[in-house]
């Protein structure tokens, strides 16, 4: 998946610091999602004006964001931005891209709100730095109590996601948050404590920014700060893995054997626990060509949480590219009876498609 979102970052060794320059500012609040005259005239006249039926506004707003006809906008995975910003950028990630599909749709009457997918969905890397990222998009709601999901990413979080909408403040502490990491990756660490605390003005408790604001610490210098929010973090949230993860590098750096063996032993059946961790090594493996190692890793994952429809559509990719298509078959059927609205019809397409080679 490509979405990156709020990265629940973990500890690594310090990055050499960039020459001083201009210092980037967090924007105030009301300027994250303003919608800049040109944008709104635009809009207005290809979607408002255009017509007064709520759905046909919402299918011609997805249009006008996404398609070339539109502003057109691309995925970048850094591109933590305003609205302003995108809009003349033409850039998002799913942050960004939520921010703008927000501030539109309710410059067109519907009511929105954005959502924070809870799961870990893939894990990478920026230089010393590991990242987990999750993942966020929109919720317009037509005609009472329809809602539909409007995804930067819209081929792998589809409706049957739209569980958990997360209030202005939250997605203003997201924005704010993920942004801080950034800079942090890029080494930016005053700029990026300035925008961790227009984060934490938004949301105070936030386990994932203690975590995040834990790492920071520790770059500059701070090992007792670092210390007590990583615990802070451990302590509300005892199954997320970056934290748990940190104090075990933390204690590490300490010598502190005793710390480490217990936090890592809490780190370790945390990740036995997680499908989610389970299925990103799977991807790992099988994007390597390991296959025999990815099928172990989706079977773990389905194992853990049987009704995810990605696990079992993992699994049906490497059962053909082992030449299992009976089994691939099998998996594809899962998955799509997991699914819903047009993917379903992908699914199909797909295992129609297998169905013919087979044959």
């Amino acid at each position: 998946m490509n979405g990156l979102l709020f990265a629940l970052v973990l500890q690594s060794a310090a990055q050499p610091l960039p020459a001083a320059g201009a210092q980037e500012l967090p924007p105030p609040p009301e300027q994250v999602m303003a919608i800049p005259d040109e944008l709104r005239s635009a809009f207005r006249k290809e979607v408002v004006d255009a017509t007064s039926f709520p759905e046909v506004r919402l299918e011609k707003l997805v249009a006008f964001v996404f398609d070339r006809r539109g502003l057109g906008v691309e995925y970048r995975s850094d591109a933590t931005q305003t609205v302003s910003e995108s809009f003349h950028s033409r850039e998002v990630n799913c942050l960004s891209s939520t921010l703008l599909v927000l501030a539109l749709a309710r410059e067109a009457g519907l009511q929105a709100q954005a959502q924070q997918v809870d799961r870990v969905l893939s894990w990478g890397a920026a230089g010393e730095t590991v990242i987990q990222s999750k993942h966020a998009n929109a919720i317009v709601a037509v005609g009472g109590q329809r809602k539909f999901v409007v995804d930067v990413d819209a081929s792998d979080v589809p409706a049957e996601d739209a569980l958990n909408p997360i209030s202005d403040e939250q997605l203003l502490a997201l924005y704010y948050g993920n942004r801080a990491m950034e800079l942090m990756v890029a080494g930016r660490l005053p700029e990026a404590k300035t925008w961790l605390d227009a984060a934490f003005l938004h949301a105070p408790g936030d386990v994932t920014l203690w975590n995040n604001a834990g790492v920071l610490r520790l770059r500059m210098g701070d090992a007792a700060g670092a210390e007590d929010y990583f615990l802070r973090a451990a302590g509300k949230d005892p199954r997320q893995i970056a934290t748990l993860s940190n104090l075990v590098s933390f204690y590490r750096r300490q010598g502190d054997d005793e710390q480490v063996a217990y936090w890592r032993a809490r780190a370790d059946k945390a990740l036995k626990r997680d499908p989610y961790y389970q299925f990103s090594l799977g991807r790992q493996h099988e994007q390597a060509g390991a296959y025999e190692d990815a099928l172990r890793q989706y079977r773990r994952a389905i194992r853990l949480n049987r009704g995810e429809r990605r696990f079992h559509f993992g699994l049906a990719r490497v059962y053909f590219e082992l030449g299992e298509y009976r089994k691939a078959d099998h998996e594809l059927v899962t998955a799509m009876g997991l699914a819903q609205g047009d993917l379903r019809g992908r699914y199909q397409d797909k295992l129609a498609a297998l169905r013919r080679l087979r044959h």
